[in-house]
C-alpha cells in the first residue's frame, strides 16, 4: 500500500521548490476547482421541469387543461401560453392520463409549423413526408373553422410518381367529419359540396370523384352529390362489385386452401374471375313428376328404381256380341223415310257381329313451381394457378454452401413436374367446384418467380459470414506473428541486457583487479613506510569495500551502473 506520509513529504518538497509566482497560479488553480464543483453541485440539485405536451396547445385546449389542473390543485408553470411544465416526467405521465380518463386529449394538428426547424441530417424522404403532414394539417384547421364542423380527420394516398401519365394513380382521400349539435351538415347538399370543393383545391392532383365524405355515424355525404338518376345505378353497380370481390375472395381462399398443404404461399400465384348472371327471373311450371314404386339401392352402381308416370283411376269395359242371318232394308235410295224401312228378304249369309270396348282414366302426378330466380348466379368461372419451383442451394460434402468468385451462392431450380401440376389442376377443379358445360377454366402451370431481393439478402449474409471468416482468419495470422514479435524481441533484450551486463561485470572486475594491484602496491609501500592515520582508515574501508564486492556482486554491480549512468 502507498505510504501517505511519503507522498505528502514530496509533495511539500515540491511546493516548496516553487517561486512565488508558480505558487500563487496553483493556488488560484485550486480555487477554481474548488468553485466549479461547487456550482456543478448546486446546478445538479436544481430541479428541472417535463412538458406536459411536446406540442404547442391551442387557446382552447389551454384554457381547458390548464382549468382542470387548477381544480385538481396541481402546481405547474406556463410558457408562452402553449406549454404547460410540471416538476418532473413521473407527474406528467400521470396528469396526461388523468386528462384522457376525463376525456381532454389535445388534437396536436401540425401545419406549416413542421418546416419551422430543419435539422441538418433531415433527408429528402422526411422532408416530403413532412410536406404532405402539412398539407394535410393545414386542410384540418381549414375545414374546423367552419361554423357546421366540430371536428375532423382527413387521410389521402399520396401516390408515387411516374414517368408515364397513363400509369399515374390518383390521389385520393377520405374526410371524417363530426358535425356540431343541431347542424344540418348531413342533409344539406351545398355545404357537403362546399367541403368536398375546399378538400379538392387545397390538395395537389386530388380530383373531386376521389373524395369520400363521411360523418361519424357512417353515413356517406358525398353521394349526395351523385345525380338522382344516377345515384341507384351507382349503389347497385357498388353492391354488385363488393359481392363480386368477396366471392373472388373466398375463391382464392378456397383455392389456397386445397393447396397450402403441398405448396407454401410464397410459391403461389393464384389469379380468379368471376362472371355473375344479375338477371333476376320468375317462374311458374305445372311439372309432371313421376311416381316412385321402387326406390333404387344406393350401394348398387346403376339405378334399380322402378318409375311410373301415371296411375289409374277409373276403368269401364264394354262386350257386345251378335250371330245371326243379314237383311236387306228396303225403301228409296237416297231419302231417308218416316217410317223406319222395312226388312225385304234375308240374306243367304250368316252373320257375326263382336264388340269390345275398354276405357281407362289415369291421373298424372303434377307439381306447381313458382321459382324465383336469386339476386345472382355465378355465370362462368376463370383461375389461373402459376407455382413456382424449388430453389435449391449447392453445397460442398463438408455442408458449406458453394459460393461463386462473385460472393453469390450457387443455386439449382427444380421445376414441378407435369404429374404433380395435374394433380394440382385436380385439386383446384374440385375446391371451386368446376362445371365444363357451365364453361369453366382451370389453368395451373409452373412459373419461376422472380427472387433476386431474396437472394441478395441470402448472398449478402453469406458475404458477411465469408469476410467475417477471412477477418477473423487474418486477425488470428497477425495476433500470431505479434507474439511471435513479442517473444523475438522479448529475447533479444534479454539477450542484449544480459550481454551488457556481462560487459559491465567484465569492466567492474578490471577495475577491481586494478585495485587490488593498487592495494597489494600500497601495501609494499607500506611495509616500508609507516601510513598516517587517515591512510589507514582509507585502506580499511577499501578493504571492506572489496570484501563487500565479494560477498554481494550482484549489488556492487548496480552501484556501479547507476554510476556510470549519473556520469
Amino acid at each position: 500500500m502507498p505510504n501517505f506520509g511519503e507522498i505528502l513529504k514530496k509533495l511539500q518538497e515540491v511546493f516548496s521548490k516553487l517561486t512565488l509566482v508558480q505558487r500563487l497560479i496553483l493556488g488560484g488553480i485550486l480555487f477554481g476547482a474548488v468553485i466549479l464543483l461547487v456550482f456543478l453541485a448546486n446546478f445538479s440539485t436544481k430541479s428541472t421541469y417535463s412538458l406536459l405536451y411536446k406540442s404547442p396547445l391551442s387557446q382552447e385546449e389551454y384554457a381547458r387543461i390548464t382549468k382542470k389542473m387548477a381544480e385538481w390543485n396541481v402546481k405547474f408553470e406556463t410558457k408562452d401560453d402553449k406549454y404547460i411544465l410540471l416538476k418532473d416526467e413521473s407527474q406528467s405521465r400521470t396528469i396526461r392520463m388523468r386528462l384522457g380518463q376525463e376525456g381532454i386529449i389535445p388534437n396536436n394538428v401540425k401545419g406549416w409549423e413542421l418546416f419551422d426547424t430543419q435539422k441538418f441530417s433531415t433527408t429528402d424522404f422526411e422532408r416530403n413526408v413532412n410536406l404532405q403532414r402539412a398539407i394535410i394539417g393545414e386542410m384540418s384547421r381549414h375545414l374546423k373553422t367552419l361554423e357546421d364542423v366540430e371536428d375532423v380527420t382527413i387521410e389521402v394516398a399520396f401516390p408515387k410518381d411516374s414517368l408515364y401519365s397513363e400509369y399515374q394513380a390518383p390521389t385520393t382521400a377520405s374526410v371524417i367529419i363530426v358535425p356540431k349539435p343541431y347542424s344540418d351538415l348531413a342533409e344539406n347538399k351545398n355545404k357537403v359540396r362546399g367541403i368536398v370543393n375546399l378538400v379538392a383545391m387545397g390538395i395537389p392532383n386530388l380530383k373531386i370523384d376521389n373524395i369520400v365524405v363521411v360523418d361519424n355515424k357512417g353515413n356517406v355525404l358525398s353521394d349526395m352529390l351523385v345525380p338522382d338518376d344516377a345515384s341507384e345505378g351507382l349503389k347497385l353497380a357498388r353492391e354488385h362489385l363488393k359481392i363480386k370481390e368477396r366471392e373472388r375472395a373466398v375463391l382464392v381462399a378456397r383455392i389456397k386452401d386445397a393447396l397450402n398443404k403441398s405448396v407454401s404461399d410464397e410459391r403461389l400465384l393464384i389469379s380468379a374471375d368471376i362472371e355473375f348472371d344479375w338477371t333476376k327471373k320468375k317462374t311458374d311450371a305445372d311439372r309432371i313428376v313421376p311416381i316412385e314404386i321402387r326406390k333404387p339401392d344406393p350401394l348398387k352402381s346403376y339405378d334399380q328404381g322402378e318409375y311410373q308416370v301415371n296411375v289409374p283411376v277409373s276403368e269401364k269395359k264394354t262386350t257386345e256380341k251378335f250371330d245371326g242371318p243379314g237383311y236387306i232394308p228396303e225403301g228409296p235410295a237416297g231419302v231417308e223415310n218416316n217410317v223406319p224401312p222395312g226388312l225385304k228378304d234375308k240374306v243367304d249369309r250368316y252373320t257375326h257381329y263382336n264388340k269390345d270396348e275398354n276405357i281407362v282414366n289415369y291421373q298424372n302426378s303434377r307439381e306447381k313451381v313458382h321459382e324465383e330466380k336469386a339476386p345472382y348466379e355465378i355465370k362462368r368461372i376463370s383461375v389461373a394457378v402459376s407455382i413456382d419451383g424449388v430453389w435449391e442451394i449447392l453445397r460442398t460434402d463438408a455442408g458449406d454452401p458453394v459460393v461463386t468468385n462473385g460472393g453469390r451462392i450457387a443455386r439449382s431450380y427444380r421445376t414441378v413436374d407435369r404429374e404433380s401440376l395435374k394433380n394440382y389442376e385436380e385439386w383446384v377443379k374440385a375446391a371451386v367446384n368446376f362445371d365444363a358445360k357451365r364453361g369453366d377454366d382451370v389453368v395451373v402451370n409452373s412459373i419461376s418467380f422472380s427472387h433476386d431481393k431474396e437472394f441478395e439478402k441470402e448472398d449478402e449474409g453469406i458475404r458477411r459470414k465469408v469476410q467475417l471468416r477471412r477477418t477473423l482468419f487474418a486477425s488470428v495470422i497477425v495476433l500470431f506473428f505479434l507474439f511471435l514479435a513479442t517473444l523475438l524481441y522479448r529475447w533479444i533484450a534479454r539477450e542484449l541486457e544480459k550481454r551488457r551486463r556481462l560487459r559491465e561485470e567484465e569492466i567492474a572486475r578490471q577495475q577491481q583487479a586494478m585495485r587490488e594491484a593498487a592495494l597489494r602496491a600500497a601495501e609494499e609501500e607500506a611495509a616500508t613506510v609507516e601510513l598516517s592515520i587517515e591512510e589507514k582508515a582509507r585502506v580499511e574501508l577499501l578493504e571492506n569495500a572489496i570484501n563487500l564486492s565479494r560477498e554481494r556482486a550482484d549489488d556492487v554491480a548496480r552501484l556501479i551502473r547507476t554510476w556510470l549512468a549519473e556520469e
